[in-house]
């Protein structure tokens, strides 16, 4: 009995002297790293950005960050708190193809929230989608927003014409239609402001291409007297001749090729 009591004390004392080696062996953390990012002007912008560059990287803001790149490029500081997990493809699966982005001037960016309304009518006009990253590259002229190209859609992307200042909802309704028939498209319904008090843009879509129909125009002798009769023929129902006629009763009647 005294012997297994023995052992046992000497067992515990061996575990006791490998503890603080068990403790360091474990993964730590609190490891920091910096995580370079667009260029940070101030402690607010910072504020604003980091947690989310931290959050990408599966971490948490220390509230520390740093110029890396004078103009160009900031660091944050970024605690893990968690190891990244990383997602394997199941077998008999192909991975997801990486979306390709590119990055497309906006013009110069002040802020965040001036980045959300720019980057987004930068990426409806590339037919593309925003990544949510954007930089300064030349400070107080030129910023730049990351763009991913997306999978061909059914419908047609609207782009973003300018239309002056529109006060709200009912100024657009009254103004973006007449925007729309000027560039021969149609208001998607959706607008938004870029210059507060100065400038907004008006979502427009593309409307697909008329078809040509043919209108009858009495008998048409030959070209000259085409010429005269479908301009005419063309007139009357509102649309415009193409230039194409046929005869198809001989003598009695012949058709116009028009379009709306």
């Amino acid at each position: 009995m005294g012997l297994s009591r023995h052992l046992a004390l000497s067992a515990f004392a061996v575990l006791l002297a490998l503890a603080p080696s068990l403790a360091r062996a474990q993964p730590t953390s609190s490891e920091r790293r910096n995580i370079e990012t667009g260029f940070i002007w101030t402690q607010s912008e910072a504020e604003e950005k980091c947690p989310r560059v931290a959050a990408e990287a599966h971490g948490r803001w220390t509230g520390q960050w740093r110029m890396s790149v004078p103009g160009q490029t900031s660091f944050c500081e970024v605690t893990d708190f968690a190891p990244p997990r990383v997602q394997r493809p199941t077998p008999h699966t192909t991975p997801p193809r990486a979306q390709r982005t590119r990055a497309i001037e906006a013009g110069p960016i002040w802020n965040q929230s001036d980045a959300e309304v720019k980057c987004r009518r930068v990426a409806a006009e590339a037919r593309g989608e925003w990544t949510g990253q954007w930089r300064t590259v030349t400070p107080g002229r030129m910023s730049v927003c990351d763009i991913a190209d997306v999978a061909p859609r059914s419908t047609p992307w609207p782009r973003y014409v300018e239309a002056g200042p529109i006060r709200d909802q009912q100024d657009a309704e009254t103004k973006c239609p007449v925007v729309a028939a000027a560039v021969r498209g149609q208001w998607s319904g959706q607008w938004m402001t870029t210059m507060e008090g100065q400038m907004s843009a008006c979502a427009i879509t593309d409307m697909a291409p008329p078809q040509p129909r043919t209108v009858e125009a009495g008998p048409i002798w030959d070209q000259s007297d085409a010429n005269v009769k479908c301009p005419v023929a063309a007139t009357a129902v509102r649309a415009r001749w193409t230039g194409q006629w046929m005869t198809t009763r001989q003598g009695e009647m012949s058709v116009c090729e028009v379009v709306d």
